[in-house]
């Protein structure tokens, strides 16, 4: 099995960025009442869509024009099947990018696009070849694309073996058909990593770091000039120190927030640390005060000890009737030891969620 395979992206690794006690109840208010809802489980997405590609995780999504978006994975699994259904694994490079016709939501998006024949590439490159980049969220501004990304030094065999170099942004013109070539650090490996969910707001971006805390950032100016972000501090103070930024409510290790027209509320998603069930919290601001969690979704497989869950994330470009049908994604992930034998983990999963 590939060395770096012993590396791979589980549901905790985001969630050292901002490892922290959860905050008292006092700083979140209880949704009254939550609204109604019927979520849908809608299985595994993406496979068939290339046979060298065997898996995934990050799934981060941005509309491309009308119809189509832009898919941004992190560790994906290259190689073949052999003939008793495993996997055999040949690479992992640790980003690479799909184009999508939206409409086929529907079928898993068995038909996307991979960016790259007959294996995807990687569309960031890390600052030395011994670092990996992993993606968090992407955004367009015009035609220029926004991919926010995590720098991390691999050091040892375990998922956790690896410290945080930094965070920053990727950006280029028109879709990437290959490697983006500018990127902007703009966080130290010390600092929340801003960007694990940015939302558009009121002519703002607010730009979130998930951990066991929740950090937020505002950035009124050109996202790759590190002088256009600010930082929460609780009420309505806004710094400049990164390191100043207040804790919100407990997250997941990543977690995504986007506006509903439906609810007339914010919704935050996320699969908490070491948790099995996709929650979602609601506010009336981008930085709150959030609600109590409201669980969404059991994580499938249900009774999997083996299984590991993360990175719930929502994908507007699919919203129904504002927001009153919406369509989630998380990602399921395995021990090394299963990985092989388990093909229906490491796949990004669809949850469609109908609000009433």
């Amino acid at each position: 099995m590939l060395s770096a395979i012993r590396r791979l992206r589980t549901g905790l690794l985001l969630g050292i960025f901002a490892c922290a006690a959860l905050l008292p109840p006092a700083w979140a208010q209880p949704a009254t009442p939550f609204p109604e809802f019927q979520t849908i489980d809608l299985g595994p997405a993406f496979r068939g869509a290339n046979p060298r590609v065997l898996g995934m995780d990050g799934a981060f999504s941005v509309p491309v024009d009308k119809g189509r978006s832009l898919w941004i994975f992190g560790d994906t699994l290259l190689g073949g099947w052999r003939p008793n259904g495993d996997r055999h694994l040949e690479g992992m490079p640790p980003n690479t990018a799909v184009l999508v016709d939206d409409k086929d939501w529907v079928t898993g998006f068995s038909r996307a696009q991979f960016i790259g024949r007959p294996d995807p590439i990687a569309l960031m490159r890390p600052s030395k070849s011994s670092y990996r980049i992993w993606p968090l969220d992407v955004v367009r501004t015009g035609k220029r694309f926004h991919p926010y990304y995590v720098e991390i030094e691999p050091f040892g065999k375990g998922p956790l073996d690896f410290r945080v170099v930094g965070t920053g942004v990727f950006t280029g013109e028109g879709l990437p058909s290959g490697p983006l070539k500018t990127r902007v650090p703009l966080w130290k490996g010390d600092e929340p990593s801003f960007g694990a969910s940015v939302l558009e707001w009121q002519d703002a971006w607010y730009l979130y770091a998930g951990g066991a805390q929740t950090h937020l950032a505002r950035a009124t100016g050109p996202l790759d000039r590190p002088g256009s972000y600010r930082y929460w501090a609780g009420d309505d103070r806004w710094v400049t120190d990164p390191k100043q930024a207040a804790p919100m409510p407990g997250s997941g290790p990543e977690v995504s927030v986007r506006y509903n027209a439906y609810l007339k509320s914010f919704v935050m998603v996320y699969v908490p640390p070491f948790g099995n069930k996709v929650e979602a919290r609601f506010a009336p601001k981008p930085w709150g005060p959030w609600s109590e969690p409201l669980t969404l979704a059991a994580c499938q497989p249900a009774g999997e000890t083996s299984a590991m869950f993360y990175g719930a994330k929502q994908h507007a470009e699919l919203d129904v009737d504002g927001g009153r049908q919406i369509v989630l994604s998380y990602n399921t992930n395995v021990p090394e030891a299963l990985l092989e034998q388990r093909p229906d983990l490491y796949w990004p999963r669809l949850l469609r969620v109908t609000f009433r």
